[in-house]
């Protein structure tokens, strides 16, 4: 039988102790590990939920402005900052999210009402923790454009458009952001296209227009004119498959004068010995475009009985109070014959003229003639004036012809409603801001004055040597708005005073 001396039992004590002590070591560092891995899972996690809980808040919102509820509602609270109006709303606050963390998510929208920019939604997703003080806080913006049910993008003809003037320059503006050749704030967005850079400064004129032709054999004859855009043709070329389109654009080059065609990237208005150097930038021409038709308005056939201005009284129409979406209608007559009711014929001239000071359609069963040097039919410039104009008849709107005083073509829509022999004249040499909606319809464009909207008709002819500027809002009265749809997205951080820094009107809710 083996014994053991004390001093042996004694070692073999202190090595099992040190055996245990290296083992719970191993142990706690093991669980420090494990619990730091914990601990920063958690987080994530609750990173994570923070995150989702400021992409629902986009998400609510975004529908929100769908279905036309965040301007005028009582759930949504309109602010103003820096003479700029914006709307904020907190969807919830302090709801479970097990464990004892609550979650919140508050918004902004700016942008709403064309002050600038594209509208923008800020986000905020707050997770309170339990047990701690220190929140976690996630904000997400993104930049929306609005989704149209139609295109308005330009003069668009299903047959040719010929374009007679000399020198001409079509282009386009965005008019949420000013007028034409305004200077832009460096942080504006327009809804499409690249500013022109004048002095260092981008000013709002932008190569976003599109001249668009809709039939296979139909061309662009641009002729002397420069476009400061794009060509767009439905259906193929007859050169081929290989989609040259050479066939459907008529150009002079002649000794170097002849038609332009820029992008933003082209010097705009390259000029060679003081004429204009013939540039086609194939890159620009778009083969078997696809266009999507805006929705025509229907002619009322009811409303409130007018008679045309005359020794020297203006007409004023419309209530300067109504809502933008509530516009009077108004059908006219003739006084001496109230009976009739489809040649009223209106000659505006001199001080006969038409006041618009709301929102206002006026429905004339015959024909229109503007001319003299005063304007024949004023839109004023209040927040919400605006006319759309049914016409039976021959349309010649010569002279001072409309005054639009708002940059939105979309405040004044010409919509003939004739038969194919209606004879549609527009020019004079006071500048025309409008939209002309009519498909079946030849229109002629003269006089010295430019043209700021959009046109859609059969055949279009442009004689003048005003210039065309499309206005990249057009078409969006015409058609309900079917919501937004994201351009652009980022998650801001924490760092102040950067173009990621977070939105301190959330962080104080």
């Amino acid at each position: 039988m083996r014994t053991f001396h004390k001093a042996q039992k004694g070692s073999i004590i202190i090595a099992a102790m040190l055996v245990a002590i290296v083992v719970a070591m191993l142990c706690g560092s093991y669980l420090a590990t494990v619990l730091s891995d914990y601990k920063m899972s958690l987080r994530s996690m609750k990173n994570n939920a923070a995150l989702n809980l400021a992409e629902a808040g986009i998400d609510m919102a975004m529908y929100e402005l769908k279905q036309k509820t965040v301007v005028g509602s009582e759930s949504w609270t309109k602010k103003s900052a820096n003479s700029k109006d914006y709307y904020t709303k907190t969807f919830f606050t302090n709801v479970d999210l097990n464990s004892g963390d609550k979650g919140s998510v508050s918004v902004i929208i700016e942008n709403l009402s064309g002050q600038g920019a594209l509208p923008t939604i800020t986000s905020q997703g707050t997770v309170s923790q339990n047990g701690s003080k220190q929140n976690i806080i996630k904000q997400v913006k993104v930049l929306l454009q609005p989704v149209g049910g139609g295109s308005m993008r330009g003069p668009a003809s299903w047959d040719t458009i010929d374009m007679n003037g000399q020198n001409v320059i079509f282009d386009a503006y965005d008019s949420d952001l000013g007028g034409y050749g305004a200077v832009l704030p460096n942080d504006s967005v327009p809804l499409e296209g690249t500013p022109k850079v004048v002095n260092n400064q981008k000013v709002n004129i932008l190569d976003a227009v599109t001249v668009t032709v809709l039939s296979n054999t139909a061309k662009v004859n641009l002729n002397k004119n420069e476009v400061y855009g794009k060509l767009a043709f439905a259906g193929p070329s007859s050169r081929g498959p290989e989609n040259n389109f050479d066939d459907r654009i008529g150009w002079q080059e002649d000794n170097g004068n002849g038609g332009a065609l820029y992008n933003s990237s082209t010097s705009y208005s390259v000029k060679n010995n003081g004429r204009i150097r013939a540039v086609l930038d194939k890159s620009l021409i778009v083969p078997n475009a696809q266009y999507t038709m805006p929705e025509i308005p229907p002619k009322p056939t009811t409303g409130t009985i007018v008679y045309p201005p005359k020794n020297d009284a203006p007409l004023t129409l419309g209530y300067s109070t109504a809502a933008k979406d509530d516009p009077t209608v108004y059908i006219m007559r003739l006084e001496n014959n109230p009976s009739e009711r489809n040649n009223i014929n209106v000659h505006l001239s001199g001080k006969n003229v038409i006041n618009v000071v709301g929102p206002t359609i006026l429905v004339i069963d015959g024909a229109l003639d503007i001319t003299g040097n005063d304007a024949g039919i004023k839109i004023n410039n209040s927040t919400n004036a605006s006319l759309r104009l049914f016409v039976k008849n021959n349309i010649n709107i010569a002279g001072q012809g409309v005054a639009n005083d708002n940059w939105d073509a979309n405040r004044f829509v010409l919509i003939p409603t004739g038969d194919s022999g209606q004879n549609i004249s527009l020019g004079g040499n006071g500048d025309y801001r409008g939209i002309f909606l009519g498909p079946t319809f030849n229109v002629n464009i003269n006089g010295n004055g430019a043209w700021y909207g959009s046109v859609l008709a059969r055949k279009i002819s442009i004689t003048g040597n005003g210039g065309f500027h499309y206005d990249v809002r057009s078409g969006r009265g015409l058609v309900e708005s079917a919501g937004y749809t994201i351009k652009q997205w980022l998650e801001l951080n924490n760092t102040a005073g950067s173009t990621y820094a977070r939105d301190s009107r959330l962080m104080a809710n």
